[in-house]
C-alpha cells in the first residue's frame, strides 16, 4: 500500500505498510467513515448524518418518500400519499370537492364583471374585460352541465 493510500484521513505506516486512519475513519485505506447511526441499504453516512438515496426519507433512511406536493394537502404514509378529505390524486393536488370548482369559478366570473361594468364606465383598458366575462360564464355553464346533469 502507498501512502497515499489511506483516502486522505489517515497516516500510512511504511512499516507495517498499514494505514492508522484518523478518528471517525476505518477500514483498510481509511474510506470507510465512522457513522453514529446505521444508515441501512437506502443511506451512506456523510459527515456524521444518513445521505438517503432518491425514493427514501427519515433519519436512517427508512422510510418510502413521497412527492413534495404529498404534504400540502395529504400526509405520507409508506410511501404513498393520504389525502386531507376534500383532495384525491397521486400527490393529493387534485380538488376532489366540485363546490371548491364552482365557487372558485363564480368568484372569478364575478371579478371581471365588476372590472368590466368599472372598465366600461370609469377606467379605459386597453383590453375588453366584457369578453373574458363570457367567456367565463360559458365555462361556468358547462363545468355545472357536464357536473351535475
Amino acid at each position: 500500500m502507498c501512502p497515499d493510500q489511506c483516502s486522505g484521513h489517515g497516516t500510512y505506516n511504511a512499516e507495517t505498510s498499514t494505514c492508522t486512519c484518523d478518528q471517525s475513519w476505518t477500514g483498510p485505506d481509511c474510506s470507510s467513515e465512522v457513522c453514529e447511526v446505521v444508515c441501512g441499504s437506502h443511506g451512506v453516512c456523510y459527515g456524521g448524518v444518513c445521505r438517503c438515496e432518491e425514493g427514501w426519507t427519515g433519519t436512517v433512511c427508512d422510510q418510502k418518500a413521497c412527492h413534495p406536493l404529498c404534504s400540502k394537502n395529504g400526509v405520507c404514509k409508506e410511501g404513498k400519499c393520504e389525502c386531507d378529505q376534500g383532495w384525491t390524486g397521486e400527490h393529493c393536488n387534485i380538488a376532489h370537492n366540485p363546490d371548491i370548482r364552482v365557487k372558485g369559478i363564480v368568484l372569478f366570473s364575478l371579478l371581471l364583471l365588476i372590472t368590466c361594468f368599472l372598465s366600461s364606465s370609469l377606467l379605459p383598458l386597453p383590453f375588453s374585460p366584457c369578453e373574458a366575462v363570457a367567456a367565463s360564464v360559458v365555462i361556468l355553464f358547462t363545468y355545472l352541465l357536464r357536473t351535475y346533469f
